[in-house]
């Protein structure tokens, strides 16, 4: 869980950097041109960027394999609140997942709609016609023109239409649906489908005007039907920054030394933050296990604060209390230089409930401060012994004396 989260924050930091850097050098050219390619490989290398990371130093065994054992923890089977504890990782992740799937919903009855008015259009040969209608869309292969267009009128829209499907603008529109079901909670993944349909109309424009007063005209007198955000349009938005571009009146060469600060600036974005991501991580080359160390590993506020975190997550398995069963676990995981948590298993258990218990508790625990040695952050291998107990019953009271 603790990666999914890393990666879906490190995802939304390069999606806004990537917005930012459109806004503030790309779309002030008015170069379009440009500007797709450029959004398109961002937005691809914000996804795959957080996998990524900085090659690991190899280092020898000395310097790595250091270990640890915790005061151990007891935990009863008295205990009765922690069932109840409000699990706010899997409630969270519930209501995340929620909201993506009503996006998708909303996307796939945008989808059905559009399928619905397909199958009432009239086929042509070249676009689906709609009855009655002054509306002019396309999606993928489909174009769609209404019959309330003179016949010069319906070539000029068809032009226009036939650009968006040389273009397959329609991956785009479908792209930026995808990046708001998966991150809906950063406003600006709303904004892209904005960017990419002003795009879309500047590109479609300049395949098909020609010249053409008429195309001009209309795109000023024409008031079109709005239709589901997935299809391309032919509309009148950014009607003056459209004609005067159609006129040359309006554009601005990127130069490279705009090309070179943003690159820059993407580059610094990915610096920084695969820098705090990597820490100075490490590998292993055997076993041989280290005690001498400047600071151990820690978990966040302290063994206090674990012990709390421990006792709140941790419960006592069911079918051990049923056959009033007790022991230890020792349970081992390593503390990465990064504070991260990893390879958990048990060098002894009485039971693999027991284990399976203290292991499910231990994953849930958040990164802790790593440990030190000789100034660096460390790998360790931590051991924590947490004792599963069931209370002696009170003594029967004693009987009042006459």
């Amino acid at each position: 869980m603790q990666n999914v989260i890393s990666y879906f924050i490190e995802v939304n930091i390069y999606l806004v950097s990537l917005y930012l850097i459109y806004r503030a050098i790309i779309q002030s050219s008015k170069n379009f041109k440009v500007g797709r390619p450029f959004l398109l490989s961002g937005i691809l290398l914000s996804l795959l960027l957080p996998v990524l990371s900085f090659s690991e130093m190899v280092v020898t065994s000395s310097q790595l394999n250091f270990a640890a054992v915790m005061a151990e923890i007891a935990i009863s089977s008295d205990t009765t609140t922690l069932s109840s504890e409000f699990n706010w990782p899997f409630w969270g992740a519930t209501l995340y997942f929620s909201v993506s799937i009503l996006f998708l919903l909303k996307l796939c009855l945008q989808l059905r709609k559009l399928f619905l008015v397909k199958s009432n259009a009239t086929f042509n040969g070249a676009y689906y016609e709609l009855p009655n209608s002054n509306a002019a869309y396309s999606f993928m292969g489909w174009i769609f023109i209404g019959s309330d267009y003179s016949e010069t009128e319906k070539l000029t829209v068809l032009k226009h239409e036939k650009a968006h499907v040389y273009k397959k603008h329609s991956l785009d529109i479908l792209l930026c649906h995808a990046l708001q079901i998966a991150f809906w909670p950063n406003p600006l993944v709303y904004k892209f489908k904005n960017i990419f349909q002003e795009i879309h109309e500047y590109q479609a424009d300049e395949l098909s005007w020609q010249e053409q007063e008429s195309y001009l005209q209309l795109l000023v007198h024409q008031n079109f039907n709005h239709f589901p955000s997935i299809t391309n349009q032919f509309k009148s938005s950014h009607l003056k920054l459209r004609i005067m571009r159609l006129k040359n009146q309006f554009i601005t060469k990127v130069t490279p030394a705009k090309i070179g600060l943003t690159v820059t600036l993407f580059a610094t974005v990915l610096f920084v933050n695969q820098n705090l991501k990597a820490g100075s991580s490490q590998v292993s080359v055997n076993e041989e296990q280290q005690t001498e160390f400047d600071k151990t590993a820690e978990f966040p506020g302290g063994h206090e604060a674990m012990l709390d975190f421990i006792g709140r997550n941790l419960i006592y398995p069911k079918s051990m209390k049923d056959q009033k069963l007790k022991g230890k676990v020792f349970l081992q995981f390593n503390v990465m230089s990064d504070g991260s948590l990893a390879d958990f298993n048990a060098v002894k258990s009485p039971h693999e409930d027991f284990t399976k218990a203290a292991i499910r508790a231990a994953k849930k625990m958040p990164k802790w401060i790593p440990g030190k040695k000789d100034g660096k952050r460390i790998k360790m291998k931590m051991t924590l012994p947490i004792s599963f107990y069931i209370p002696e019953p009170p003594n029967p009271p004693t009987p009042p004396t006459k």
